[in-house]
């Protein structure tokens, strides 16, 4: 064996030992521990992004209820079961699009009638009457238990979700 490649071995031992490593090696280079040429590192390649389709919406009817409640002064309210029509939903998950816009409707109105400004609303929803009733009973059940909570249940004529109108933007 070589002296050359002897020392080689001998100095890559005392880093293992060290807990270095020899990271840096020429072009020609041969790996101490074997006689074949050292590998040239892969350079990754970025990576294809997939464009996004748009969600194909349809058209139905649908039943929505609303829960806002305010951690501010401990007032819950929540309104009826409300059926709407012409509502979006997507044809592959049935989520509502735009549903946050569903949920601004029902903080506005508490906003200038309630004068409760810190709310935070939501809208539960589906296309099966009986399954957001089932929904409504248990959102009631919970705040009606807690005692902490003030109930307020918003009655069928004070108000309604109006259907709001899709709109796909491009994202300019």
């Amino acid at each position: 064996m070589k002296p050359e490649t002897k020392m080689r071995r001998i100095v890559c031992a005392l880093l293992l030992t060290l807990g270095l490593c020899l990271t840096a090696t020429t072009a020609g280079a041969r790996s101490p521990r074997t006689s074949t040429p050292a590998k040239k590192q892969k350079t990754e390649k970025p990576k294809k992004v997939k464009k996004v389709k748009p969600p194909k919406l349809k058209s139905c009817t649908a039943y929505l209820c609303g829960v806002a409640y305010s951690e501010m002064d401990s007032s819950a309210y929540v309104t009826p079961v409300q059926q709407v029509d012409s509502v979006f939903l997507d044809g592959h998950t049935n989520f509502l699009a735009d549903r946050q816009m569903y949920s601004t409707q029902l903080l506005a109105y508490l906003e200038e009638y309630y004068a409760c400004k810190h709310a935070m609303p939501a809208v539960i929803y589906g296309k099966k009457p009986k399954r957001v009733a089932k929904l409504h009973a248990k959102v009631l059940r919970r705040f009606r238990k807690d005692t902490s909570w003030h109930l307020h249940e918003l009655e069928p004529d004070e108000f309604t979700f109006k259907a709001e109108r899709w709109v796909q933007t491009d994202g300019e």
